[in-house]
């Protein structure tokens, strides 16, 4: 897929896919079919995205799901908890029951103690940003580790800023200084959020009931 010529190939983002066995997955149907009945608009009400959807000949409404099945038998020891945005996304918060021998046991102050699946997803996720091995025992502790990001944004910025002389600092993070909004720019920029970019696609019956 072509990309903006300024990644220089390392495009900003990446995906987390999470593979679920067992009740959930009929949690997950549940989420999907309260999702996908619901009597919202399947697009946005705005005259350029309805002139869109003529003209691609989209169904404004979803057809009849099929026939839904029982929930599938435990298959782990790991507790799930379906999330639904308002944007039909769903999320799974994962509770995983192994407890991680490595130090610090404890990262917080009830007394849970450390986790296997969290801390891997942590140390894999802070190693590819930071430029490091995941076994590297300085990612371990969160609060140290945190020293490591500012550093490592530092470096990569100021060579960057020295004309990417010399070695390329390791990692992939940069400082990030958001541009300032102008006072004329708030006047216009709320009301075309609300109405245009990221309209409340919920029908006028939901909103007056204040309802999702």
């Amino acid at each position: 897929m072509p990309m903006d010529e300024r990644y220089q190939g390392r495009a900003p983002w990446h995906d987390a896919a999470l593979e679920l066995r067992g009740p959930v997955v009929g949690d997950l149907l549940r989420t999907f079919i309260e999702r996908w009945d619901d009597p919202t608009a399947l697009d946005r009400r705005t005259p350029y995205r309805m002139l869109l959807q003529r003209r691609a000949q989209m169904p404004r409404h979803p057809s009849s799901l099929p026939e839904s099945f029982p929930d599938p038998q435990p298959a782990g020891g790991h507790a799930v908890q379906v999330l639904r945005t308002y944007d039909s996304e769903l999320t799974c918060a994962v509770l995983d029951p192994a407890r991680d021998g490595r130090a610090p046991l404890e990262l917080s102050r009830d007394g849970d103690g450390a986790r296997t699946l969290a801390r891997n997803l942590r140390l894999e996720l802070w190693g590819e940003h930071l430029g490091r091995p995941v076994a590297d025992p300085a990612l371990l502790d969160p609060g140290p580790a945190f020293a490591l990001w500012k550093q490592t944004a530092a470096d990569l910025d100021a060579w960057h800023a020295g004309g990417c002389d010399g070695p390329r600092p390791r990692g992939q993070i940069r400082a990030h200084e958001p541009e300032p909004v102008t006072g004329l720019a708030r006047l216009w920029a709320g009301s075309a959020y609300r109405n245009f970019f990221d309209p409340d696609d919920r029908s006028r019956r939901l909103r007056r009931r204040r309802e999702f």
